[in-house]
């Protein structure tokens, strides 16, 4: 009869301490996560709702991978492009000054060869690469969009990406609108037909080309206001996405999370009643060893 009784005390006892022990786990696994559901078992419902919140937090992170990515293309290009026109700029400095028929030869020769370099750094402006991807060749990407004579040989497609719930927006500008007869004028040709004026000293011929450098500034500047207005478009959308995060984050937070004090009372409660389960224990244990001894 002893035997069966201390059976049942030591099966009684394993569990109190079992039952303090699973408690206690659970206790400091939340205190230290923050986190009330580790399993879909701890709360269906909860559990449930913190999937779809994560699977919307994951999308959003998607989109803000791609805004950066955008981001980046569209701040080469408009930095490309603010340095065309500054190549535009010095090169009418240089075409006012040519048109002064004073100017001997080898001083027009001088320009001549200052004008090319800057048709050069245009040529290499407009073929900008980043991260392997040339930002003004459309979809034809993997190649210089401008061939030397300044041939164009990408394409005007423009790839619309998805940077925030309902929000597309083109994530490249058109090297045709900027540097071709697209956006008004082949802006290369104009180059090379001006170089040959000054170096023939047509006043007349040259004076059309001081327009001409005027319009293609204009026409350089139209797309570099489009850029604007896309990375103005970007920054607006990276606030929404991180509102909607904060959103959907304080959303998971209620569905599986736990109140920090809360959290730490319950970790103190569960620690004591394991140590009264363990003190508990070894009090019985130290009886039924003198009951054995005597």
């Amino acid at each position: 009869m002893l035997r069966v009784t201390e059976n049942m005390i030591y099966s009684s006892m394993s569990k109190d301490i079992a039952r303090a022990g699973k408690r206690h786990f659970q206790a400091q696994e939340n205190a230290q996560t923050g986190v009330r559901v580790h399993k879909a078992s701890d709360d269906t419902v909860g559990a449930n709702l913190n999937s779809l919140l994560e699977t919307s937090i994951a999308r959003l992170e998607v989109m803000g991978r791609v805004s950066n990515r955008s981001e980046l293309i569209l701040n080469a290009s408009e930095s490309a492009l603010g340095h065309a026109d500054n190549i535009l700029i010095r090169a009418k400095e240089i075409v006012l000054a040519a048109a002064n028929s004073t100017y001997s030869n080898l001083e027009r020769q001088t320009m001549v060869e200052e004008l090319t370099i800057l048709r050069d750094q245009l040529l290499a402006a407009a073929n900008t690469k980043v991260d392997g991807m040339y930002i003004f060749g459309g979809f034809l990407d993997t190649s210089a969009p401008f061939q030397n004579d300044g041939t164009f040989i990408g394409d005007n497609n423009v790839r619309m990406v998805e940077i925030a719930p309902n929000t597309r927006i083109a994530a490249n500008v058109s090297g045709s609108d900027a540097f071709t007869v697209t956006g008004g004028q082949d802006i290369f040709t104009m180059l090379d037909t001006l170089i040959i004026d000054v170096n023939a000293n047509n006043a007349a011929n040259i004076q059309t080309g001081l327009t001409n450098l005027d319009n293609a500034r204009e026409q350089i500047t139209a797309v570099r206001v489009d850029t604007g207005n896309l990375l103005n478009a970007i920054e607006s959308a990276s606030f929404r996405r991180e509102e909607q995060v904060e959103l959907l984050e304080r959303g998971r937070q209620d569905a599986i999370g736990v109140d920090p004090a809360q959290s730490l009372a319950d970790l103190a409660q569960a620690q004591q009643a394991l140590q009264s389960a363990l003190s508990q224990a070894s009090y019985i244990l130290s009886s039924l060893r003198e009951r054995l001894l005597f």
